[in-house]
């Protein structure tokens, strides 16, 4: 865990006077555990006017949210990404090991819908970012729906973008998104929208009301000939007949919807995507099970019953824990507020399940002010 190469020569690491050679229990007892509220000063000062507060080399900010409620900004920061795409890659190998079939064909990948007011603040919300340039080019030519989809000027338009693209591509293979109630979401409009998305991919020029031209439209007339004639399952079956996996949250409170999308999608493999977020991930689906994302940043737990703070490789089977991470981002002992049970391991690796989401609180005593 070589924090000043992670965070470069910003004041978190001379405030809290961390070393490269720093031991686990000094670190842990140099630096607080915190939450949001303890960053937020420095993150928006740092966005405010450019200065290495808590972490250096920020491409862009993410707002952990999609609601009009108040938002979490995340510095992604070109080591936080890097340590994003150690997980992608590994679930991606394993996907392409056990189930090729997923990655023959078109992809959509969604993590999130921008909120009206922020869509003139961001230059893009393509979720490729996530990886290594190289690998965003590559993966650019495979993917169902254009990043242009972004730049449409209302939510309701992207999300009529993204369907027109998505019945266009009879050889999707693969969805993977964050909630399965987002794909829910998005079929209903399907439903709500079919007249509209057949007279679209018929002439290829949009056809919902005051769309932003400069936005291409697909045409495909064999599948506006389908929006045409099916409902229902049967019309999903006929728009996406390649379709291998949906990939998406399918514990807690997430479960419920989950069948639903099965029942959607009947004989097409629905998987869990673990436990991501926009801090940063913390299991993933790997041979059915979800092992700690442990080359990616580094995690601690706090033990729900003792309240303990214990680092990974204390962990045991059966323990209800709380994830703490510190990454690239500079967000150092971070709690995320998640319940998750240890399940066992693989090899020395645990293996965890999301329970649920637990209630908002902040019991830090020493807050992260750096003046």
């Amino acid at each position: 865990m070589k924090l000043s190469v992670l965070l470069g020569n910003c004041e978190s690491i001379s405030h809290y006077r961390l070393r490269q050679d720093m031991s686990y229990e000094e670190f842990a007892k140099a630096v607080p555990l915190t939450t949001y509220s303890d960053w937020e000063p420095l993150i928006l000062e740092q966005i405010q006017t450019g200065t290495q507060k808590i972490c250096v080399g920020t491409q862009r900010y993410q707002p952990t949210s999609g609601s009009t409620a108040a938002h979490k900004w995340i510095p992604y920061t070109k080591a936080f990404m890097k340590e994003m795409d150690s997980a992608v890659q590994a679930w991606l190998g394993d996907l392409g090991f056990r189930q090729s079939k997923a990655l023959r064909g078109a992809q959509y990948w969604s993590l999130s819908w921008l909120p009206q007011e922020q869509r003139s603040n961001r230059p893009s919300n393509d979720d490729l970012e996530l990886l290594p340039g190289w690998k965003r080019k590559i993966l650019q030519k495979m993917m169902a729906v254009p990043a242009s989809v972004t730049f449409a000027d209302t939510m309701e338009e992207s999300q009529f973008a993204t369907l027109a693209y998505l019945c266009s591509r009879q050889d999707l293979t693969l969805v993977s998104v964050w909630s399965p109630t987002f794909w829910l979401s998005l079929l209903d409009r399907l439903t709500e929208w079919q007249p509209l998305l057949e007279e679209t991919l018929a002439s290829g020029k949009w056809a919902f009301p005051k769309f932003n031209s400069k936005i291409q439209a697909p045409k495909n007339t064999y599948a506006a000939n389908i929006l045409n004639a099916l409902t229902g399952e049967s019309l999903l079956k006929k728009l996406w007949p390649a379709l291998a996996q949906i990939s998406c949250w399918d514990s807690a409170g997430s479960e419920i919807w989950t069948k639903k999308v099965r029942t959607k999608h009947p004989g097409i493999l629905v998987q869990g995507k673990g436990l991501w977020a926009t801090e940063g991930v913390i299991t993933i689906p790997f041979k059915d099970k979800f092992p700690a994302a442990v080359t990616s940043h580094f995690l601690e737990w706090i033990d729900l019953e003792s309240q303990k703070v214990l680092p990974t490789w204390a962990l045991r089977k059966g323990q209800r824990v709380q994830p703490v991470l510190t990454g690239g981002h500079g967000l150092l002992r971070y709690k995320l507020n998640d319940s998750m049970e240890v399940t066992g391991f693989m090899d020395q690796t645990p293996t965890l399940e999301f329970r649920g989401r637990l209630r908002e609180t902040d019991l830090v005593g020493e807050r992260c002010r750096l003046n």
